[in-house]
């Protein structure tokens, strides 16, 4: 027996092994709609779009103070050397409103919200937003510190070795992390994943709606007429110019030769369908802690 018959094997991946990968790297996974959702398209049902839309504002508009103890009392810190930067301006290009923002829609969306600390001479001077696709894995070392493996790689996909995924290691020091709900206390949950059921019946029910509008096949009235009709285009351009239009909605309509007209009603959805529609929309807004009436 050769040396590579004796070699093991690789496993093929299964359909859970695939779906706690998908899981694992954007917060998703496949619903019983047959939609998958993930961090990334969650923002496409409103609902979702509206209620992290709120939280972002709400916190962009509330500013950032570094406090320090004075006595019995605390104080704003305006002489210490981070309270411009959590308060003014973290980074070169952002203000503090759209950085505190963008932490919050991070949270909202992954549960967890990294900045590489830029220092000089062991002093933070700039908090640099990553982008939550490169964040490959928060771990708890055996020592309780923690590491964090995030890709160099670009929006190519090129890194500065060459093409390639490649990732680096940061140690707690060199990340600014701020936690959503956790449960073990190092890394937060995230929303999308444990309520992309609800959130995939929003998208099922817009698609339905889209392709409802899509298909056509829902005229306003239907004539029906008791011999062939040589030209039946010119037929209905006539009947348009003669009863079409808001203008005509009142008039005396006169039909000849047998017709006779019918007015389907037209009902989009059914009572069933809306209140569907509404169950879903209170079940996102609770799963945010925003008011219906805000979303």
């Amino acid at each position: 027996m050769g040396i590579v018959s004796r070699m093991a094997r690789p496993k093929a991946l299964t359909s859970e092994d695939l779906e706690r990968m998908v899981i694992s790297a954007f917060g998703g996974g496949s619903t019983s709609t047959g939609i998958n959702v993930n961090s990334n398209n969650a923002l496409r049902e409103m609902t979702v779009y509206a209620c992290v839309k709120v939280l972002y504002q709400s916190i962009s508009q509330m500013p950032c103070h570094l406090m320090e103890q004075v006595g019995d009392k605390k104080e704003k810190a305006v002489n210490h050397r981070l309270y411009r930067i959590l308060h003014d301006q973290p980074n070169r290009w952002m203000t503090a409103p759209e950085f505190w923002g963008m932490a919050t829609a991070h949270i909202s969306l992954r549960g967890d919200f990294l900045a590489f600390k830029v220092m000089v001479r062991d002093e933070v001077r700039e908090l640099l937003p990553i982008d939550p696709s490169r964040v490959s894995e928060i771990k708890q070392n055996p020592d309780w510190s923690l590491t964090y493996r995030i890709s160099t790689a670009d929006n190519n996909g090129s890194t500065p070795e060459g093409p390639g995924r490649a990732y680096k290691d940061y140690t707690q020091k060199e990340i600014f992390h701020i936690r959503g709900l956790s449960l073990n206390g190092y890394s937060g949950l995230n929303p999308i994943q444990h309520a992309r059921e609800s959130i995939a019946l929003g998208l099922a029910s817009e698609r339905f709606l889209s392709g409802y509008f899509g298909r056509g096949l829902h005229p306003s009235a239907v004539i029906s007429l008791q011999k062939q009709i040589k030209n039946l285009r010119e037929y209905k351009d006539a009947a348009r110019d003669v009863y079409g239009g808001l203008g005509n909605s009142s008039d005396l309509m006169v039909l000849e030769d047998g017709e006779t007209i019918a007015f389907p009603p037209i009902k989009l959805v059914d009572a069933q369908f809306l209140e569907l529609g509404k169950f879903t929309q209170s079940q996102i807004c609770g799963l945010f802690r925003v008011s219906l009436m805000l979303a």
